[in-house]
């Protein structure tokens, strides 16, 4: 379940910090009146909503995602820009710290979390007159080492992981060094994945060479989403590997997943993911797969 933390909002509203806008009279009941509706509506959609106790000494406090950015790993602990919110902090980070590890933003660096976007793994930091450059330098360090904790650099397999309250666990291990892509990593890094399996296999350090492969390959997967007969497909060539063979129906071959029949397996390398896609896309445009109806059985 979602958790929403809200905090009341305090009776000394009407003196908030402001920037573009006049002051101008708040009706403060009104205000928290509106902010309950708002609660209920994150109830409503799902979410345990956590309020805090209103601040009557923080006008801003009710804004509580100025305070706080929460990604799976860690609570970055904002040091916002107006120095009359930094009280804030102290509260929201004693709150966080049972469900994340609290990492604070420290001086010369500020951030207020409503100048911050996440788009999934990707964190994106507005700036403005209350988030500088020195705070972005701290952010990029504090995903630099998230990443590193939970993570693997230049390993033979990829670890897909859930970080939760209860720590992390393992959901998959992937090999890299899988055959559908030995065609790329030779063409990108010189060297062929069975050689390193086999290094691996005799219980010798592969010394795969690290560093930035040579280009960008892609492995592009032609498919069809209706049960067909296959009447022809094309000759084997380098760089394309055929799932099917004809005289049989697709669903016969073993090669579907749940919604889809796939035809073939495609490897295209160029300077940029844009030009690789493109070469995969005409060279499925040239392949002569010839189906039919699936026939009554």
């Amino acid at each position: 379940m979602w958790i929403a933390l809200t905090r009341e909002v305090s009776p000394a509203f009407d003196q908030c910090e402001l920037t573009h806008l006049e002051r101008q009279p708040i009706d403060v009941r009104l205000a928290q009146t509106q902010h309950h509706a708002y609660e209920n509506c994150l109830s409503q959609l799902g979410c345990a909503v956590y309020r805090l106790p209103a601040e009557p000494d923080l006008p801003d406090s009710v804004f509580v995602e100025d305070t706080a950015v929460v990604v799976e790993e860690l609570a970055i602990i904002t040091r916002p820009g107006a120095e009359s919110r930094r009280l804030e902090t102290a509260s929201m980070a004693k709150t966080l710290s049972p469900y994340r590890k609290p990492v604070r933003i420290q001086a010369p660096g500020t951030l207020d979390g409503g100048d911050v976007l996440r788009v999934g793994r990707t964190i994106y930091v507005g700036s403005s007159s209350r988030s500088n450059p020195a705070a972005l330098e701290q952010m990029r360090g504090v995903a630099e080492a998230a990443v590193r904790a939970v993570g693997l650099v230049d390993a033979g397999f990829a670890v897909e992981m859930r970080a939760g309250k209860d720590g992390v666990q393992v959901i998959e291990v992937n090999g890299r060094l899988a055959s559908q892509f030995a065609p790329l990593v030779q063409a990108l890094h010189g060297r062929s994945t069975y050689d390193a399996l086999f290094e691996l296999a005799c219980g010798h350090d592969p010394r795969w060479r690290t560093g930035r492969p040579d280009g960008v390959g892609v492995s592009y997967c032609l498919r069809v989403f209706e049960d067909a007969f296959v009447d022809g497909a094309p000759d084997p060539e380098e760089g394309l590997e055929l799932l099917v063979r004809p005289g049989l129906h697709l669903s016969e071959q073993g090669v579907n997943d749940a919604q889809s029949y796939r035809l073939c397996i495609l490897y295209g390398v160029g300077e940029t993911r844009e030009e690789a896609v493109r070469i995969c896309r005409e060279r499925a445009r040239a392949l002569s797969f010839r189906l039919a109806p699936a026939r009554v059985r």
